[in-house]
């Protein structure tokens, strides 16, 4: 005997395009899902391809770079510069001191290619506590101090003990005004810098008793990095 589902017809073709109609709805359901788990794999993939951002701290030193903090410069000759400051905080974690040996260049220094597009850093005093004013124009005692180029402190020498920490005060005109970030790191210790992977090479390396320090800074969408000093490790 032939069974019901044979000998009706149209009853198979009902329950046949139900069976089709179910398949598609879970497919739907799952699609989501698959996709997802297939963007995360790839996610994640890419990720572990990236060079790892190196750390804070590297050879026992810690370096924090702060985000700057600026106004506007009148030069006293009518040019109008920009004006950064950010504090640097160094911290040894080791069991020895550590020598901090900075010396900054005493003239302007060109960005690469734009024409005319310079900055100048300097170390800020201690003396100089309050750096502007309530709306945010540089304080009498800082204009004072800028306004004598001459007298701009260029070299730091420290040494921190162990678990000491010594933060220092980074001043920086820039021409012409826009987004400065400005950082002080070596070859293994964290920045925020957008700049190229290729500058590494320009990064001195490292020696057993010290690490090279560079001072990275962007403006807009243009970089410099330059040599500035050591820390030293000794007993």
């Amino acid at each position: 005997m032939a069974s019901e589902r044979s000998m009706n017809p149209e009853k198979n073709i009902c329950l046949f395009l139900n069976s089709k109609r179910k398949i598609m709805n879970s497919r739907l359901f799952i699609s989501p899902l698959i996709l997802s788990v297939l963007f995360y794999s790839c996610v994640n993939n890419t990720t572990k391809e990236n060079k790892d951002p190196a750390p804070e701290t590297y050879r026992g030193v810690q370096i924090k770079n702060a985000f700057p903090t600026g106004s506007i410069y009148n030069d006293g000759s009518g040019e109008k510069l920009g004006y950064r400051s950010v504090v640097v905080e160094f911290t040894n974690d080791t069991v020895i001191p550590v020598h901090l040996q900075l010396v900054l260049p005493l003239e302007f220094i060109s960005f690469p290619g734009p024409a005319n597009w310079k900055y100048k850093v300097f170390f800020l005093p201690d003396s100089i506590d309050k750096l502007y004013e309530e709306n945010d124009s540089l304080s009498k005692d800082l204009t004072s101090y800028l306004g004598n180029q001459s007298a701009l402190i260029s070299n730091l020498s420290k040494a921190i003990n162990p678990g000491e920490k010594y933060k220092l005060k980074l001043g920086c005109l820039i021409n012409p005004d826009g987004l400065a970030r400005i950082s002080i790191f070596s070859r293994g210790h964290k920045h925020s810098l957008s700049i190229p992977d290729s500058s590494d090479g320009n990064i001195s390396q490292d020696s057993d008793t010290e690490l090279n320090l560079q001072l990275g800074i962007t403006l807009n969408e243009t970089y410099s990095v330059i040599p500035v000093g050591k820390i030293l490790f000794r007993e």
